[in-house]
């Protein structure tokens, strides 16, 4: 009798133990947050873009005189324009983002242009068709968005068809190299689709029109979208 009390007093115990933590409530368990990936900006992309572009035409002291005089001031070209672009960015672990690009762009389709002249003895209508630039870009991650800058060489073609009294009608063509330069923003709206708009400067070399040598300078604006491979 003795020896048998402890086991039963055990095994009662035990029992309301059990039965104690059947009463308690389930436990409560709380799932972890799922974390979203870091975006990476590393990759090919390919995209197009459209925006505004105005124009100075340039030239020395003395060709610029005998233009103002022929035709009555400087050519000032501007318009609307369009033009595919595509490149590759790679994004460091400090997040400093390094790209190239290339782009193209047709300038409407009259293009970038401007007419001036004297009645009756000149006219003149300046034109820019089509403009290429290859950059490199610089830029900064900051998740889904890239501020960025770039520069590099650009080349655009002109053309000038008019009439003066010393030369007659005439139709002429050129293409100008330079440096192109700017500025941007752009934003990952999707996992393979990015927004931006950027500013971008040009500047042109001189080429041999009749009998004076132009150039231009150049701002423009524009917006577009890629695709990201």
């Amino acid at each position: 009798m003795t020896k048998t009390f402890p086991i039963v007093l055990g095994a009662a115990l035990m029992g309301a133990t059990c039965a104690a933590a059947a009463d308690l409530p389930p436990r409560l368990y709380t799932k972890a947050p799922v974390l979203e990936p870091i975006y990476s900006w590393t990759g090919f992309y390919l995209g197009a873009h459209a925006g505004y572009i105005w124009a100075n035409a340039n030239a020395s002291a003395a060709d610029t005189a005998a233009i103002t005089a022929t035709y009555g001031r400087m050519p000032m070209p501007q318009g609307g324009f369009a033009g595919l672009h595509g490149g590759y960015n790679y994004q460091l672990p400090n997040k400093i983002v390094l790209g190239v690009e290339a782009s193209v762009d047709g300038l409407g389709i009259d293009g970038l242009k401007d007419t001036l002249g004297i009645a009756p003895g000149s006219s003149l209508k300046v034109t820019t068709d089509w403009v290429g630039a290859v950059v490199g870009r610089l830029g900064y991650a900051i998740d889904r968005w890239l501020p960025y800058v770039f520069a590099g060489g650009t080349w655009a073609h002109d053309k000038e068809n008019g009439f003066n009294l010393f030369i007659g009608p005439f139709a002429l063509a050129n293409t100008h190299a330079g440096w192109t330069a700017g500025a941007g923003v752009e934003y990952a709206f999707a996992s393979r689709w990015s927004a931006r708009l950027q500013y971008r400067y040009v500047d042109v070399d001189r080429q041999q029109y009749n009998r004076v040598q132009v150039g231009g300078t150049a701002s423009g604006v524009d917006v577009g979208a890629s695709y990201h491979f």
